[in-house]
């Protein structure tokens, strides 16, 4: 027989608890002889007829479609980045180019400017670009290209001497009887729109196509 107050196990016949003296009564006795019962069991709730049950998710989960977009955006962007920035550097290096020709232009103007002052203001006569740049080559600094750490060549002033147009009428002329504003030589190779030009009072400058051919327009002699 259990008690009921400090659960002490006593015998059967034992009408009050040897441990706390609790009078022992039979509806104690009654509940000590019953077998322990059983947890309560949890019924499994179905869903009533009609009542709308959501189906099972099917596909590919969210992540898995957030791992194709970041892919997609990641190969665009390797497409478009390359495609945005290749015209930009395109475009600087097209100005580097007619920043070294309008630089080549002026040394090659002031190496004639130092041998008019030998030759008494008088152009060397010449019929070809190699002629007169052969003349002009010990006035001349770096007659040799220059080639850069990443191993690009560059022209030299000399052969740059060699591939300008010259104006054949300033050949054996006196430059003070000349217009100074008229053209010496130009760079044949066009940088984007412009072209190089050299006029006979050693100023070099870039013009557009228009601007250009209204340069070699422009009389020798002033008027």
């Amino acid at each position: 027989m259990i008690c009921s107050k400090c659960g002490h196990v006593n015998p059967d016949e034992a009408r009050f608890c040897g441990n706390c003296a609790t009078p022992l009564t039979a509806e104690a006795a009654e509940q000590s002889a019953a077998p322990p019962s059983a947890p309560p069991t949890v019924a499994m709730q179905t869903p009533m007829e009609g009542q709308y049950q959501q189906p099972p998710r099917k596909g590919m989960p969210g992540w898995a479609w957030a791992l194709i977009i970041l892919f997609i955006c990641g190969c665009g962007g390797v497409i478009l980045l390359p495609a945005l920035l290749f015209p930009v550097f395109s475009q600087a290096k097209m100005q580097a180019k007619k920043a070294y020709s309008v630089s080549l232009g002026k040394q090659v103007g002031t190496s004639m400017a130092i041998y008019l002052a030998d030759f008494d203001d008088k152009f060397p006569p010449f019929s070809n670009s190699e002629e007169i740049a052969h003349k002009l080559d010990p006035y001349m600094k770096g007659s040799s290209p220059s080639t850069t750490s990443d191993g690009q060549v560059y022209e030299s002033v000399t052969d740059h001497a060699r591939r300008v147009t010259w104006n054949s009428e300033i050949s054996g002329q006196l430059s003070s009887l000349l217009n100074f504003h008229a053209w010496m030589f130009y760079d044949p190779t066009p940088y984007g729109d412009y072209k190089v030009i050299t006029h006979i009072d050693t100023s070099t400058n870039a013009y557009k196509s228009d601007e250009f051919e209204a340069q070699l327009k422009l009389p020798l002699k002033e008027q």
